[in-house]
């Protein structure tokens, strides 16, 4: 039994001689998946006197009439559960990477270890960068049950997470939502990087729509098209459906088609783009290839209501909210993305303007896309 008797001094500082020590163990843990089993030897007492989960469920488990000293659990990888095991035994933790981070803040967070929870956040709002955002993103959004609040980032109370949290849950829940908060104004500002990554068509339907659907995202509309074409021929594929242009639709859904801004793109972009793509029908094109070229035309088409195609001539804007600081080392990398996009804009600016003959020709390839 996991009895909550009081410590002997002696007792703490054998902690150190516990941890991986087969040694008066007396229960077996086999953590993860099959092939990726890991064997842990662990003292019923030092988890009862140091978790609540686990006192839980040690008592349970023995109050249920189990004598099997072994208990399975599928759901955490064996890393992220020898990391939680050092924490409890009082060991140095100490996490390298990304993935490790996301899979201990998972186990962190099922065993409700607060400070371990922390450290992961901090960690992960450090190592930052436009390879693993759209993972950590991702991980937030799904695995620890944050969610955004809208098209853009809310604003958050600035955190200062050297401040010593304690065992306030509600601490712990705010930096997540500062780390979520950080993450998305990181993809706003290097979208364009982002997007390109084959990791983009590995998100989940929500978490590709609340990323496109942003008013902050600095990205071509483009590109945003891009992505779309990419995500759902990458789903099609998955799913075993054919690649048609219904079955592309139906996986992508309109609310996803239609937060692509196409009345801002330029019409070679549109024609290289969306006319030449199989997302669109013909009449939905060319409604939004005459709205683009100033011709007065009848919208008939029933998917391109009014509010759909406002939403399409509403200019994306910049991210003007400040990183909220996690924790006591500053980085730079929104500045630098500041940086880059502004000279972007200004290499932009300084390109050779589109003639009137270069339209008509893209109006001529048009028509002959169109009625080819």
């Amino acid at each position: 039994m996991c009895a909550n008797d009081n410590q002997p001094e002696t007792y703490q500082p054998l902690l150190n001689r516990l941890f991986d020590s087969e040694a008066g163990s007396d229960v077996i843990f086999l953590v993860g998946p099959e092939p990726e089993t890991w064997r842990f030897p662990c003292h019923k007492r030092v988890l009862c006197e140091a978790n609540p989960v686990f006192k839980a469920m040690l008592e349970n488990f023995h109050e249920n009439g189990n004598t099997e000293q072994t208990i399975s659990i599928q759901d955490i990888d064996g890393r992220a559960f020898d990391l939680l095991l050092r924490f409890l035994y009082k060991e140095d933790v100490i996490i390298q990477t990304v993935a490790t981070a996301l899979s201990t803040l998972y186990a962190a967070q099922k065993y409700l270890c607060m400070e371990l929870m922390r450290e992961c956040i901090l960690f992960l709002d450090d190592a930052l960068t436009t390879g693993n955002a759209l993972q950590i993103y991702e991980h937030l959004r799904v695995h620890s049950g944050q969610r955004v609040k809208g098209p853009s980032a809310p604003r958050y109370e600035i955190i200062h997470a050297e401040t010593k949290p304690g065992e306030d849950f509600s601490f712990i829940l705010r930096l997540l939502d500062s780390l979520l908060f950080n993450t998305l104004l990181f993809i706003d500002l290097h979208a364009e990087e982002i997007l390109c990554q084959e990791s983009i068509e590995d998100l989940t339907l929500d978490s590709l729509k609340e990323i496109l659907e942003r008013d902050t995202l600095n990205v071509r509309e483009a590109l945003v098209y891009n992505t779309i074409e990419r995500w759902c021929n990458r789903e099609c594929k998955r799913g075993h459906f054919e690649l048609s242009q219904e079955n592309r639709r139906t996986v992508l859904g309109e609310d996803i088609l239609f937060s692509v801004r196409y009345l801002l793109m330029s019409p070679e972009d549109f024609i290289s783009g969306p006319m030449s793509g199989n997302l669109l029908s013909k009449p939905e094109i060319m409604t939004l290839f005459a709205y683009l070229q100033n011709v007065p035309v009848t919208n008939t088409c029933s998917t391109l209501s009014d509010d759909v195609i406002h939403k399409m001539k509403v200019k994306r804007r910049q991210p003007k909210d400040l990183r909220i600081q996690l924790g006591k080392k500053r980085r730079t990398a929104c500045k630098k993305g500041e940086k880059k996009s502004k000279k972007k804009k200004e290499k932009n600016s300084s390109s050779p303007s589109c003639t009137g003959s270069c339209v008509a020709d893209y109006v001529l390839r048009a028509l002959s896309c169109l009625f080819d």
